[in-house]
């Protein structure tokens, strides 16, 4: 029998001293994926994948972390559904032709047909570490910072909207400290994403994570609407509140947010718990009471947060303004209020 036969991944090589690597295009350095350089670059694997699916047979991704000989990091992720991994790679390979600051960017994408089975291999930079991994409150605020400006590039000159913003996919750089202009915070994960620019414009079924998912989607599967940027923002605001409670812990059993966890809830019941805890003063500061104490001053930021995404006008709103000017100031709102925060901890020298 053949290693693929034997269930190993064809794209995966390893070199005379057994450790495991992938070819990008390159020869002495790696190339942009629009180049014409041959794959003949090498970045070796880590020992241990980053994220491993438990089931033997399914369509969830395996990640490692790459590094080449001169110490540079990559994200390697191996797929066995083809269909959303072209479509990941399509997406990528806008963002890295018109150069799009603060999303994953593209290096190489491979295939190879095994069977029935289409397995995919995606490379990309910089690599970065989970959200829960933050170091300080400084550096999550600017975290949360750059990835929304990432999320409003990706938008605006991407003509893409992420749609499945969460804890998972905003990560954290490695490489922003040396250098000033890199992003502290990426976006990953465009599997789910949309393309503004050729899909139509219809309602798609829910997706994503239920805790984050916004208000105004979370609705029966027979009145679905168009998801928007304004959705998204409104699930970097879940994440920054899951975070200020439980930090990089599980939630505590009495969190007022596990109710927005709960599986044996649908989406409408969870849809409709959110919107009691956001409109209402009283349930809203029961939440901010929770935040762990290195979060404490972080409340009033949570504070401008809600108003900004619930209270534009004098009422209670959850909806989507699309003027370009409208989407252009909660954009700014949003990411003034992070970078206002970042600078103000940075100045006090708040650490945990």
């Amino acid at each position: 029998m053949t290693d693929v036969q034997f269930g190993l991944n064809p794209l995966i090589r390893k070199d005379e001293s057994g450790h495991e690597y992938v070819l990008v295009k390159g020869l002495n350095k790696p190339e942009s994926c629009l180049s014409d350089f041959p794959r003949a670059y090498k970045i070796r694997l880590d020992n241990d994948p980053i994220i491993c699916p438990r089931e033997i047979v399914g369509n969830r991704p395996t990640c490692y972390r790459a590094t080449d000989d001169r110490g540079y990091e990559f994200a390697v992720k191996f797929s066995p559904n083809g269909a959303q991994s072209h479509h990941e790679a399509r997406l990528l390979r806008r963002i890295t032709e018109r150069k799009i600051w603060g999303v994953a960017q593209l290096i190489d994408f491979r295939t190879v047909q095994v069977g029935t089975i289409t397995s995919s291999c995606i490379v990309t930079c910089p690599f970065a570490r989970d959200l829960e991994d933050y170091h300080s409150t400084v550096e999550l605020m600017q975290c949360f910072r750059d990835a929304i400006k990432g999320h409003y590039y990706l938008y605006r000159d991407g003509k893409i909207l992420h749609g499945d913003i969460s804890l998972g996919n905003i990560m954290i750089t490695n490489s922003y400290r040396g250098n000033p202009s890199a992003p502290c915070g990426i976006l990953i994960d465009l599997d789910r994403s949309l393309d503004l620019e050729t899909e139509p414009k219809k309602p798609h079924g829910l997706q994503g994570t239920k805790a984050f998912m916004a208000i105004d989607v979370s609705r029966p599967y027979d009145d679905h609407i168009l998801h928007t940027y304004r959705h998204d923002l409104e699930s970097f605001f879940y994440v920054f509140l899951y975070l200020a409670v439980c930090r990089n812990k599980r939630l505590p059993k009495t969190s007022r947010l596990t109710r927005w966890m709960d599986a044996k809830k649908d989406w409408v019941e969870v849809g409709r718990i959110k919107r009691e805890d956001m409109s209402d003063n009283g349930n809203f500061a029961a939440i901010i009471d929770e935040f762990q104490p290195s979060f404490k001053d972080l409340g009033l930021l949570a504070h401008d947060l809600r108003l900004i995404l619930f209270f534009s006008g004098k009422d209670f709103f959850v909806g989507t303004k699309t003027e370009a000017g409208d989407v252009d100031n909660i954009y700014h709102e949003v990411i003034r209020a992070f970078a206002r925060w970042a600078e103000r901890l940075d100045m006090s020298n708040v650490r945990w």
